[in-house]
């Protein structure tokens, strides 16, 4: 294995103690907003200043510097088999520093056989231009990458093992690899993932269970683990979303997108995280639109983009009111979509045309007007978004194929866009 990574099969897995709060307990769960963690990453020491001590600072003293312009050009982060580029998914995020965070599943051989799979994060610290890859499990099925600050984490099935595993990053090829305790059913379970400003969340839907289970971890504490919180009820088959499925809105709420059942519509349940209760269930109006990715804003709004049908289609409004704005697209989707919302407050969805042959971008500005725009002209798949926190920046993760002398060359890719300069 390149890098000196570690697949960590040979660790010793214990599952973390849980802990159920019983019916209106306390679990504790302070959403303040303001918070100073150091997770355990090693800290650099203060270091003298390299300016000279007359130096005249070209901008105020209480005013920080533009962020320097980066490279839109797309950026080869790794060969891979085109069994790999046309069957996989990306999963982008970006820390708070700047850093940006690839998942994917690296390959050993060109079938992407199971014991040659890897479960792999590259990360490319802000201006550096590089890529350093890591590997963190033998696995090649449903997986999520997060970032809470700026440390990556992971949530994904362990079909070898029959487990459902969480990953927090120490440092460098060094994973803190969590089993929690669920009714695994295999390959076909789903999973989603995300954090508010103090703590993780992961949840898990057995293909053939009737509960979804909800867990959280507290980074405040000098050693998170994990507390299982109130399960969803649900019909058997409620498969997760396809890309971004579970979301914080920062008010002491979470948003889950789940489908009724294995052929009813898709809907979002909340959770009031204060009192432990899913208090709110409701359901997009055809079973026919395939929910990809949400987003959810200030204000209680759930916006998701979708495919309905072979078409395009955004909706947005409160739990009972799904559908208030819907935008039905005449841009024909080969499958998923992937949502993000910008800085500014405007939302972008990145998506594969029909064929596969070009990668675009729907912004729908503030005045409710739509723009759509080419963001990659060529082979697309497997797409994945996140936003620069320092400089606004829209970033693209996908897979392509090319042919170069007439062999075909598969890549991951990354690409950013400016949107809001």
């Amino acid at each position: 294995m390149p890098f000196g990574a570690c697949n960590c099969e040979d660790r010793l897995y214990d599952a973390w103690d849980l802990e159920e709060p019983e019916d209106g307990q306390d679990v504790g769960l302070d959403i303040g907003l303001d918070i100073g963690l150091d997770v355990g990453l090693d800290a650099t020491p203060d270091a003298e200043p390299d300016v000279a001590p007359d130096a005249e600072l070209d901008v105020p003293p209480d005013m920080e510097p533009d962020a320097p312009d980066l490279p839109e050009t797309p950026q080869v982060v790794l060969e891979v088999t085109a069994e790999q580029a046309l069957n996989e998914r990306s999963s982008l995020s970006v820390g708070e520093d700047g850093t940006i965070w690839l998942g994917f599943h690296r390959c050993d051989d060109a079938f992407c056989s199971e014991e040659f799979t890897y479960l792999s994060v590259a990360s490319s610290p802000r201006g550096s231009g590089g890529w350093t890859i890591e590997d963190v499990a033998v696995q090649n099925t449903t997986f999520g990458l997060d970032v809470y600050e700026n440390t990556p984490y992971l949530a994904y099935l362990d079909v070898r093992n029959g487990e459902f595993r969480t990953a927090l990053r120490e440092r460098q090829d060094r994973w803190d690899v969590r089993t929690l305790e669920v009714e695994f059913t295999g390959r076909f379970d789903g999973l989603d993932l995300t954090h508010d400003d103090t703590r993780l969340y992961v949840t898990f839907a057995g293909d053939s269970s009737t509960e979804i289970d909800l867990f959280a971890a507290d980074m405040t504490s000098a050693s998170p683990r994990w507390f299982k919180l109130r399960t969803l009820e649900v019909p058997i088959g409620a498969s997760a979303a396809l890309e971004r499925g579970l979301q914080a809105d920062g008010d002491g709420n979470l948003f889950l997108v789940h489908r009724d059942g294995r052929t009813g519509p898709y809907g979002v349940a909340r959770f009031k995280l204060e009192d432990n209760l899913w208090d709110r269930i409701g359901y997009l109006t055809s079973s026919q639109i395939v929910a990809s990715s949400m987003v959810a804003r200030d204000g209680g709004d759930v916006c998701i983009s979708s495919q309905f049908g072979s078409l395009l289609f955004f909706s947005c409004g409160p739990v009972n009111d799904l559908e208030r704005e819907r935008e039905p697209f005449d841009e024909q989707i080969s499958g998923y979509s992937s949502m993000i919302e910008a800085v500014d407050g405007s939302l972008v969805i990145a998506f594969n045309n029909q064929d596969n042959t070009q990668l675009n971008m729907a912004r729908r500005l503030d005045d409710g007007n739509w723009t759509v725009d080419v963001l990659f002209d060529g082979p697309s798949y497997g797409v994945s978004t996140a936003i620069d926190p320092i400089n606004s920046d829209l970033l693209v993760s996908y897979y392509t194929c090319r042919f170069d002398t007439g062999e075909q060359r598969c890549t991951l890719e990354f690409l950013r866009r400016r949107i809001n300069r």
